[in-house]
């Protein structure tokens, strides 16, 4: 008990650490979240370890036997291993038709996925997507709906960047347990790429 309760101190001061950590311009923001998430769940893990093993000895001491503690074997806490995913010269000839576009299995958090075409047709951006995590419909809507929302969604981009010639669509910040999918339907769009940056789970340290 007294070695988790040491594990805790640590995770509590390891996570104030990231908390209070400077951002620059060297600062990757998406590993800070992915750090502190970690440093949070295993924090999480280990009181709720230590609320199992003090009720088991509270158990013995009424004169009861020692009940098998679960979770001893998975200490430490949920890791990401960060992937990116990227499909270039999308071309779609069908409408109507529904094309999967990725399939994300198992537990993880996409920190963007990118929809990007030239604006030099409009067909380029006469298309729709829909992104489901675990059963749950996040995004399904057409490119010029979800530009006239963007104003007023913070995980939700999409834009005519003239600069660039390129019509954009971008999602950020989508958690799943099971898996996530892409798909792009009525769709009379060739994408330049079509880009997925994710931090899959991979388990306990």
């Amino acid at each position: 008990m007294r070695e988790i309760e040491v594990a805790i101190a640590k995770k509590k001061k390891a996570i104030a650490s990231i908390k209070g950590r400077t951002l620059d311009k060297f600062t990757n923001i998406d590993e800070l979240i992915i750090e502190l998430i970690e440093q949070t769940e295993n924090t999480n893990e280990l009181l709720v370890l230590l609320n199992r093993i003090s009720l088991a000895q509270l158990k013995v001491q009424s004169g009861g036997e020692m009940p098998v503690i679960e979770g001893l074997e998975g200490i430490g806490g949920s890791r990401y291993r960060s992937r990116v995913l990227r499909v270039d010269n999308v071309k779609f000839s069908i409408v109507n038709r529904d094309e999967m576009i990725f399939k994300l299995e198992g537990g993880g958090i996409i920190s963007e996925i990118e929809l990007i075409s030239s604006n030099l047709t409009v067909n380029n951006k006469n298309y729709k997507a829909r992104v489901v995590a675990d059963d749950n419909v996040i995004y399904n809507d057409s490119w010029d709906n979800y530009n006239s929302r963007t104003n007023h969604e913070a995980d939700m981009t999409a834009y005519n960047n003239t600069i660039d010639n390129k019509y954009v669509l971008l999602f950020q910040d989508i958690c799943y347990d099971e898996y996530c999918t892409l798909e792009v339907y009525e769709s009379y769009a060739e994408f330049d790429y079509i880009n997925v940056k994710y931090h899959e789970k991979i388990g306990f340290l």
